[in-house]
């Protein structure tokens, strides 16, 4: 039986395919790859692999994680931090330490095991897996106290906790994650066409956490999530923004997002539901020419991606109801 995905020019399907410096996608149409280049320096980035295992991920593999699930995964897409707590995983591994950070500066600290860390100093709390702390320095000293037995302890200057970053007796930092693929106008429509995501992103990220359909900085087509856990989506014609009035709160789970568009008709659908229709007409001044994600400039993924799927035709409102209903 035929799918919405079985007319995609692009999909990224779940678990889909990967080597160093590419993650496959597909066009069902061709029955072809459609390869995105995938780039992150360093090799201290980290994923669960499909056994349950946490893992070291060699520089600009990407990667498909299976934290949240062993029958669920996701491609995770993360910014560039720095663990500043030094385990010894060769040897001693974890255990209580005092480390420096800097004074008024947001922090999250995360562990994995079956113990704990109680914070004291420029913190306070308890820290256990699934239950990290994101905390404000009040001084520059930080004592971690363990309790009990932990795998891995995480310390990084950010809003909210990322995954593990390897650390030997030094902090050690994982590089952004960087992906897109460009040269693909053909399998764009600059008169219409949709853009579906099922994804989650951060919470405390970026002010546009997304990814988009681009020609240039002034024509785009994006779905993405702002400060305030807004899930949105928008058009950039010549430089003039058509901006959405509504949104869509997603309580930082899983959404299924689309967007309709065509000049004079655009519709925008999240977990099954209108959230917006738009009659405003627009030419993009340049062609849509590639899909990305991650890069540097307004619109950039920190998240998990479940699936993303373009067409080159617009949808009817049941079509979309349909593509996003959880």
């Amino acid at each position: 039986m035929a799918t919405a995905y079985d007319t995609a020019n692009i999909i990224i399907p779940k678990s889909a395919g990967y080597k160093s410096g590419v993650l496959q996608a597909w066009n069902p149409q061709t029955s072809s790859l459609v390869d995105f280049a995938v780039t992150r320096t360093g090799a201290t980035a980290t994923r669960v692999n499909q056994s349950g295992v946490r893992e070291a991920v060699a520089a600009n593999v990407p990667r498909i994680d299976w934290a949240e699930g062993l029958s669920c995964p996701s491609l995770l897409v993360e910014p560039q931090r720095t663990n500043i707590f030094p385990q010894d995983l060769s040897g001693s591994g974890v255990v209580t330490r005092t480390i420096t950070v800097s004074n008024a500066t947001v922090y999250s600290v995360s562990v994995e095991g079956t113990g704990s860390m109680a914070l004291s100093g420029a913190g306070t709390g308890t820290v256990s897996e699934g239950s990290p702390i994101t905390f404000t320095s009040s001084s520059t000293s930080l004592t971690l106290t363990l309790t009990g037995n932990l795998d891995y302890c995480q310390v990084e200057a950010g809003a909210y906790p990322t995954s593990i970053i390897f650390t030997e007796l030094v902090q050690e930092t994982r590089n952004v994650d960087t992906i897109q693929k460009t040269g693909i106008g053909s399998l764009l429509n600059d008169l219409e066409g949709v853009l579906f995501l099922e994804f989650k992103c951060f919470q405390g990220g970026r002010r546009f956490n997304g990814i988009e359909l681009f020609g240039n900085n002034s024509n785009r087509v994006a779905i993405y999530q702002d400060l305030n856990d807004e899930v949105e989506a928008g058009i950039l014609s010549g430089g003039v923004n058509i901006t959405p009035t509504t949104s869509f709160n997603s309580g930082y789970n899983y959404v299924k997002a689309a967007i309709s568009y065509k000049s004079g008709d655009i519709r925008f659908y999240c977990n099954g539901n209108p959230i917006y229709t738009d009659t405003d007409t627009f030419t993009f001044a340049v062609p849509l020419t590639a899909v990305n994600f991650s890069l540097a400039g307004a619109i950039r993924f920190e998240g998990r991606l479940r699936i993303a799927s373009v067409y080159d035709y617009m949808f009817t409102a049941s079509e979309l109801a349909s593509l996003t209903t959880p």
